[in-house]
């Protein structure tokens, strides 16, 4: 199933929560869309599934328009970040929720749910009830419930954004091999960088309600084009490169690019910390912080060179927004 967003606007008096967003998902694709708090990531979501009515464009579904079509007869599922789960209801009948709406027999969607759970991982869990299971556990049941009624397209809204940081990186991994198997298209919305980019075959940055960035997780790192995205993604010394003898205008500068040089440019270490598994320096460089992967034991305090590899600098663009 393919999913084409063509020219969606959301507005609410005279507030655009999404202006012309043009997005293409394909056919099994794992597609993520981030973006800071208010930059419309929801908005899309509850359009995307039928909740909220856009004021312009249309959704696409497998060459289908749903832009009118009511939310329950769409072939997408929605999970959501507090699973919300029944709490009168035992785990099987949770999964087969959705089945029974559909009208399936109570044996078919006993088998059906069987199967979702044992796909999850939480076989012999049927007679549970949510409530005594634990955050992840509650999240596969959510995941099994959502993709019972076989959706087209699934959509996950901050679907790790309640589990403990430790949990995370399984779950995401088990996330990403059910869906692989399942074969499902789907739409991943996350404020976080790491889960996206982890996640994701194609993914959007979302700024004010618009597309700023769209690519791979590899191609938008290479290429971020303005210093918004650059930063959002992760580079760490995204600064005015004229001050240091670079381009005019913003640029992003790895801190591996950075190194030090008696006859380079005067550099005050302002703070010497510990990441992954090595020291960095925070230096005041011309009024700017930059940091530089460590290589000596300069202290907090003292003046050293530094010189930067200006083929690893990528140049930016002023920000659009």
């Amino acid at each position: 199933m393919s999913l084409q967003i063509r020219s969606l606007s959301v507005t609410y008096g005279n507030h655009a929560a999404l202006a012309d967003v043009d997005l293409d998902v394909a056919q099994g694709e794992r597609f993520a869309v981030m973006g800071p708090s208010g930059a419309g990531k929801s908005t899309l979501l509850r359009v995307l599934a039928g909740l909220e009515a856009p004021s312009t464009g249309a959704v696409v579904v497998n060459g289908e328009d749903v832009t009118s079509m009511p939310a329950h007869e769409r072939p997408v599922g929605l999970m959501f970040q507090d699973n919300a789960l029944f709490p009168h209801m035992s785990v099987l009948d949770n999964v087969a929720y959705g089945l029974r709406m559909q009208g399936m027999s109570k044996e078919l969607r006993a088998e059906r749910a069987e199967a979702l759970l044992d796909l999850v991982s939480l076989a012999g869990f049927e007679d549970r009830n949510p409530t005594s299971l634990s955050g992840g556990e509650q999240q596969r049941v959510a995941l099994a419930r959502t993709l019972a009624p076989g959706p087209s397209l699934v959509l996950f809204d901050e679907p790790l954004g309640a589990i403990d940081q430790t949990l995370k990186d399984d779950l995401l991994a088990e996330l990403m091999s059910i869906v692989r198997e399942v074969g499902t298209t789907s739409v991943y919305v996350t404020h976080d960088r790491i889960e996206a980019e982890t996640f994701a075959d194609h993914m959007a940055i979302l700024r004010a309600g618009r597309v700023v960035a769209e690519g791979t997780p590899m191609s938008i790192w290479q290429h971020p084009h303005t210093a918004f995205v650059a930063s959002f993604i992760g580079h760490r010394n995204v600064v005015n490169g004229m001050p240091l003898g670079l381009h005019d205008g913003p640029v992003a500068i790895p801190p591996t690019a950075v190194v030090e040089d008696p006859a380079g440019m005067p550099a005050r270490v302002v703070a010497r910390t510990f990441r992954d598994g090595t020291y960095e320096l925070t230096m005041e460089v011309e009024g700017q912080k930059i940091v530089m992967a460590e290589s000596n034991e300069a202290a907090e305090g003292s003046l050293i060179g530094i010189a930067i590899d200006t083929s690893k600098v990528l140049r930016l663009l002023a920000d659009e927004v």
